[in-house]
């Protein structure tokens, strides 16, 4: 993915969180790319995109656990205590 798209995804992503702290959020993401921008060593770079990259993941996850019917039955199984 390139670095100015996956910058939009997260924070996309990080707009959607359901979260008191999302301005927070956005603002820790803003401030790691800003800080990381002239990084040189391409281990560390690939450090902080693979980072990026899975937080990206992680968002998606969380934002479309919101999506799921409000209606659904869990059931869990196993010993009644």
């Amino acid at each position: 993915m390139h670095l100015p798209s996956l910058y939009r995804s997260i924070l996309k992503a990080a707009q959607q969180f359901p979260s008191i702290r999302r301005a927070a959020i956005i603002s820790d993401i803003k401030h790691e790319f800003h800080a990381n921008k002239s990084l040189q060593d391409p281990n560390a770079i690939r450090a902080q995109v693979q980072l990026a990259v899975t937080s990206l993941e992680q968002l998606h996850g969380y934002n479309s656990m919101q999506e799921q019917p409000k209606d659904m039955d869990i059931h869990l199984k196993g010993p009644a205590q």
